[in-house]
């Protein structure tokens, strides 16, 4: 106001004007930012509730997970307890199972080592035995085998013997065949040449009986001709072709009357 009066002059009340109007703009900015800022302050707490909510369903998930292992854990460590406790009974049977096993095999091995015993007792004294019998069969055979030997060579003088007489009869034999195979090759000769002969024969004789047979069968076929045409004795006479004539012609005048 003083400027107003003294100095005729608006410059502070325009300053302060537009002070109160930058004041007011920035008020109005304050609060658009402020309601902004509310509005994301409000999605930022409805993001949160969500993100809460979210978070505290898998919590409980989890929770849940947590308990069905801590269940599955302990029923694990139940059925593993209780594996163990049948294994470690099934083991401890199976053990004396086999001890039982062993101590059966191992009796059968005791009553199949006293068994191989007696049998390797009864062997050796079989091979004692044996061996006895064989060196008295050697002993005898050996004594048979001399025998033999002796007996061997008179015989095989005795064969020698006899097979020269059989050589001897043997020659002889083959003479007599000789002779007999050359008597009875010239008989062989003499019985070809008279069938040979009785063969020519036979020929000639069937060959005599073919040309008796054709000169009838060209006799006959030559009477027939001479008989047929009438030649030689067989000529007919005129006479007779007279009378033949007219009685021909007395049967044609008949037919005519008839």
């Amino acid at each position: 106001m003083d400027e107003l009066t003294f100095q005729n002059s608006f410059k502070t009340l325009v300053e302060i004007s537009k002070f109160e109007e930058q004041k007011q703009s920035e008020e109005a900015e304050l609060r658009s930012i402020e309601k902004k800022n509310v509005k994301k302050i409000n999605n930022l707490h409805m993001m949160l509730k969500t993100e809460f909510k979210k978070g505290m369903d898998e919590l409980n998930e989890r929770h849940d997970t947590v308990a069905r292992l801590k269940d599955q854990i302990q029923e694990t460590l139940f059925m593993n307890d209780l594996k163990f406790k049948y294994v470690s009974k099934w083991e401890a049977a199976r053990i004396e199972q086999n001890c039982e096993r062993l101590s059966l095999s191992e009796k059968i091995l005791e009553d199949q080592l006293t068994d191989l015993k007696d049998n390797i007792d009864m062997e050796m004294r079989c091979h004692v035995e044996i061996e006895m019998y064989m060196k008295h069969a050697t002993t005898n055979l050996e004594k048979e085998i001399k025998n033999w030997m002796e007996k061997y060579g008179s015989e095989l003088e005795e064969r020698a013997a006899d097979c020269q007489k059989l050589q001897a009869k043997r020659a002889v034999t083959c003479k007599e065949l000789e002779d007999l195979l050359s008597l009875y090759q010239q008989h062989q000769n003499e019985i070809d040449a008279y069938l040979a002969h009785k063969e020519k024969e036979a020929a000639k004789a069937a060959h005599e009986a073919h040309l008796y047979c054709m000169a009838t069968v060209i006799q006959a076929w030559w009477r027939g001709t001479m008989v047929r045409r009438g030649l030689g004795p067989y000529k007919k006479s005129k006479k007779g072709k007279d009378r033949k004539g007219k009685a021909k012609g007395r049967k044609e005048g008949i037919k005519k009357k008839i």
